[in-house]
């Protein structure tokens, strides 16, 4: 069977637009019959910052700090340096750009 993709856009109370894309993939339960599961592209950390990215809310510099309390408010609880770590990795895959500001790295999308 075939996989199948859903791409969705929601509109929140206070107007904000959020956009994703959920994989559906074909799962056979006990009696034989096909059950469709929904894989959500936004899982785990790495889901969470691709979410940010996909929202745009790593278009302006933010710090790691600021990043984990975005993730937070969206239901991703990570430490502050798992944060740091994953997004000094998208810097090294030239996804993300990072300056220092006031002593802080500050990260936001590569143009």
């Amino acid at each position: 069977m075939k996989k199948l993709k859903i791409k969705f856009t929601v509109l929140n109370d206070d107007g904000k637009e959020f956009s994703g894309e959920l994989d559906l993939k074909p799962t056979k339960s006990s009696n034989n019959k096909p059950k469709i599961s929904i894989e959500n592209s936004y899982s785990g950390l790495k889901g969470g910052i691709e979410f940010l990215i996909d929202n745009t809310f790593l278009s302006n510099l933010k710090s790691a700090k600021e990043v984990q309390e975005e993730l937070k408010k969206e239901n991703y609880f990570h430490s502050k340096e798992s944060v740091d770590k994953r997004l000094r990795f998208l810097v090294t895959k030239k996804i993300l750009t990072r300056i220092k500001e006031d002593k802080i790295w500050k990260y936001a999308v590569r143009r």
